[in-house]
């Protein structure tokens, strides 16, 4: 979930350069997919968008919405691991935080961005709480994350907090 009243989730993902025809790997798409479905919306049909869902019930969900949206450039993947692409942009979205000891997700992501592709990552504050969601037991920082990417090719190129209770970085590689 994204909590702002400044931009859309689709507004937020233009403003970090994805565009029309780009190709985005969602690895974080929810049951409501809201990060899959803006980045459709975005890349528009001359683009493409691969949401990565490994629960097999999960992932059946998202293609009958993806069906229901009519989304043809949208393709649910829940193989791991992933078959080798190249694309522009990688979307991590809130639920990364406790997958930072997870090394080897680094490599897979290098693997897979173009060499002039970025991360979008979005998380939760360790910090801050949102009123509404009680439920977010954990959470990040910027810190957090630069200690998880230090060994690999990555590095934290712009960050930002579009709202009180999250955090927004765009990675990059070296």
């Amino acid at each position: 979930m994204f909590l702002t009243t400044n931009f859309s989730l689709d507004q937020l993902l233009r403003s970090e350069g994805v565009s029309r025809g780009d190709t985005v790997l969602d690895l974080s798409p929810s049951l409501s997919a809201a990060t899959t479905w803006a980045a459709a919306k975005v890349v528009g049909p001359s683009g493409q968008v691969f949401a990565f869902q490994p629960n097999i019930e999960h992932a059946r969900s998202l293609e009958s919405e993806r069906a229901r949206r009519g989304c043809h450039q949208v393709k649910i993947l829940h193989h791991h691991p992933i078959t080798p692409f190249k694309t522009d942009h990688i979307i991590l979205f809130g639920q990364t935080h406790y997958r930072f000891d997870q090394t080897d997700r680094w490599g897979v992501i290098e693997k897979l961005l173009d060499q002039n592709g970025q991360v979008i990552f979005i998380d939760w504050l360790a910090e801050r709480a949102h009123p509404l969601v009680k439920t977010v037991k954990q959470t990040s920082s910027l810190a957090n994350l630069n200690d998880a990417i230090q060994n690999s090719l990555l590095y934290i190129k712009s960050a930002r907090h579009p709202n009180p209770w999250q955090y927004l970085a765009i990675l990059a590689q070296r």
